[in-house]
């Protein structure tokens, strides 16, 4: 190893700025292709495998409404046709999603979701209701945090 080392500096020794920038280029080159084909690999394979989603977004809408009429988990897992496990989890991500959201997002989510309240006549002290109350809550935090940093 430390022969090529000192094999490599001798030879960069000799290179006139012309010939190290033209390698510079190369090795930048390089590095730009090796960066695309990574990026490449992170994404799907060209074939779309994978595990295929088991609920379309219609059955999801299905549950969040259901869920949002306080329906329990098991009732909507069983009018699905789909396990209890599968409920839970797409009404778990649903929920996080918005917590992740920058003010502007949020707002709106807040704003359509106090719409659907009105509009559906929810329960007062049913899931839906305490989301909403959970997002507005997080809304005005980011809000305090915004105004704390422009002082």
């Amino acid at each position: 190893m430390d022969v090529r080392k000192k094999i490599t500096r001798l030879e960069l020794e000799s290179m006139t700025k012309e010939e190290l920038f033209e390698e510079y280029l190369e090795v930048h080159k390089q590095m730009k292709q090796l960066a695309i084909q990574v990026e490449e690999l992170k994404e799907k394979n060209n074939r779309g495998a994978g595990r295929k989603a088991k609920l379309t977004e219609e059955q999801k809408q299905k549950i969040y409404l259901r869920r949002a009429e306080d329906k329990s988990i098991r009732a909507i897992a069983e009018e699905l046709g789909c396990s209890v496990g599968l409920v839970h989890k797409t009404i778990k991500e649903r929920n996080t999603d918005w917590r992740n959201d920058d003010i502007k997002t949020l707002a709106w989510k807040v704003k359509h979701r106090q719409q659907h309240y009105e509009e559906f006549n929810f329960p007062p002290d049913g899931a839906f209701k305490q989301e909403l109350d959970e997002m507005k809550a997080r809304l005005k935090e980011l809000q305090e945090a915004e105004k704390n940093k422009d002082k």
